[in-house]
């Protein structure tokens, strides 16, 4: 998945060029040319905050008449409610999802969101993940949408410059429209470190 994911990455960047926020049309059709997903389908659904479910992903695949070949569509399924940031970020982790599953779905609750920055967060350190290399589904998906709405290279070079430390989380967050927490997560330095060794290992 880390290779899928980085050739994902450096395909937005080529094409939509290196401003972010990075829409999720540019990142859903860089998904798209380099996987066998030939339609994503997004459905946005009313409810009330309370709802415990936040976004949805299922995967099938049809055959559109008996002699054509099968096509592979996916609907990602996300809760109005959410800020733009939240949505956006379920919306990316859950196309990260299908990048990893052949087939069948998966649910967020709310209760999983709150629970992803610790998550994350007690990854940070190299030694644990070199200890644990087999990323639960979740962490992996939730890393890969960091890595897709918020470029590793574009965050070491706002870090280099001193960007980041000028504007600050909140103002960043804002930028590439990503949930504060998470972006901390990203510029953490141990967390850069863990995921650049990760994206070299790769291939």
């Amino acid at each position: 998945m880390l290779f899928a994911i980085r050739s994902v990455r450096d395909l937005i960047l080529e094409e939509a060029g290196e401003t972010p926020p990075f829409t999720l049309q540019a990142i859903t059709s860089a998904i798209q040319r380099l996987t066998r997903i030939d339609e994503v389908i997004f459905v946005g659904y009313e409810c009330s905050p309370s709802n415990p479910i936040w976004g949805q992903f299922q995967r099938w695949d049809r055959r559109p008449s008996v002699y054509s070949s099968f096509e592979t569509i996916v609907e990602i399924r996300y809760a109005l409610h959410m800020s733009d940031a939240w949505r956006r970020f379920v919306v990316v982790k859950e196309l990260c999802h299908a990048l990893d599953r052949s087939e069948g779905s998966h649910t967020v609750t709310d209760n999983a969101v709150g629970n992803l920055i610790g998550s994350l967060a007690l990854r940070s350190s190299k030694k644990k993940v070199e200890n644990n290399l087999g990323f639960h589904a979740e962490i992996m998906a939730e890393a890969s949408a960091i890595e897709l709405l918020c470029p590793l290279p574009l965050r070491k070079r706002m870090l280099q410059d001193n960007t980041f430390q000028q504007r600050g989380s909140f103002a960043v967050a804002e930028l590439f429209g990503v949930p504060e927490g998470y972006l901390r997560t990203a510029f953490d330095p141990e967390y850069l470190e863990m995921i650049e060794a990760l994206f070299d290992d790769a291939g």
